[in-house]
């Protein structure tokens, strides 16, 4: 139904969703808002609001659900997103973002799992070889930087020096930047059991490795073979007994760090 020349003078938006190759067409009135990511902030939504309830009842049903449990297992709302963010309109607004005082403060305030913030402990150790951590000499094996330093030396590419350290940049080639590599992935390991974090650690499963490889095995799985992961049994995580167990978790653990690590992983889908 047109709203009649009497109505309040607002405008009015067409429904843009379409079935069958047939368009909806309703208007629904620009003061209608949807939620805009996780935050507060709104939008003026695509669809009319008869439109939004029936994706919602869709969604929610059996039909909806076995249709999104399929669609994520062929990979597709993965590969949407990594093309997106890969292609200049995404380089573009993830700058945008990450320049941005709320990515900032978002940031500094996040919770992250203690593996993960001794492990950038040990990265800024790497960047300035003076810098001393407590935690990182309460939870690994590192006595002082010279020897996380001297060991992480011990590792380095004939491409590698202390001046190439850091975090992968986009479009960048291999062997330009190298950063902490973990044999195996911290997702494994359990962050609440004192020697888990020190097995995930250890020097062992620690070692320099190029930033663009290091990015490309946390999305698509570091694959190492039984014999190399049978000589890294002493730094398993505690849970597992048996090859078997740790190979079926592998690829999981992978795409967990991924997710946890990339702040715009799905973001733009």
């Amino acid at each position: 139904m047109l709203p009649s020349d009497d109505d309040d003078p607002i405008s009015w938006i067409a429904c843009s969703r379409s079935h069958n190759n047939k368009p909806c067409g309703r208007l629904f009135p620009s003061t209608d808002r949807v939620a805009n990511g996780g935050g507060s902030q709104t939008k003026i939504p695509k669809w009319c609001q008869r439109c939004r309830d029936q994706r919602k009842r869709y969604r929610s049903g059996a039909a909806g659900q076995a249709a999104a449990s399929r669609e994520k297992a062929s990979g597709g709302p993965r590969k949407r997103s990594e093309r997106y963010r890969n292609s200049d309109h995404g380089k573009a607004a993830i700058k945008i973002i990450m320049n941005s005082d709320a990515y900032r403060k978002r940031q500094r305030e996040r919770p992250r799992p203690i593996i993960k913030r001794i492990s950038d402990k040990i990265g800024k150790m790497m960047r300035d070889g003076s810098l001393e951590s407590d935690s990182v000499k309460a939870n690994t094996v590192f006595v002082d930087n010279d020897d996380a330093r001297q060991h992480f030396r011990s590792t380095f590419e004939a491409w590698m020096n202390w001046s190439n350290y850091g975090a992968n940049v986009a479009d960048s080639e291999y062997n330009q930047r190298w950063n902490v590599g973990h044999r195996i992935p911290r997702a494994l390991y359990d962050p609440r059991s004192p020697e888990d974090i020190r097995r995930s650690l250890s020097k062992q499963n620690l070692f320099a490795q190029c930033a663009k490889k290091n990015n490309e095995d946390l999305q698509h799985g570091l694959l190492l073979s039984d014999s190399a992961l049978l000589s890294l049994r002493c730094v398993w995580p505690i849970r597992f007994t048996s090859l078997h167990q740790l190979k079926m978790q592998l690829s999981a653990a992978r795409v967990s760090e991924s997710e946890s690590e990339s702040e715009f992983e799905g973001v733009f889908e």
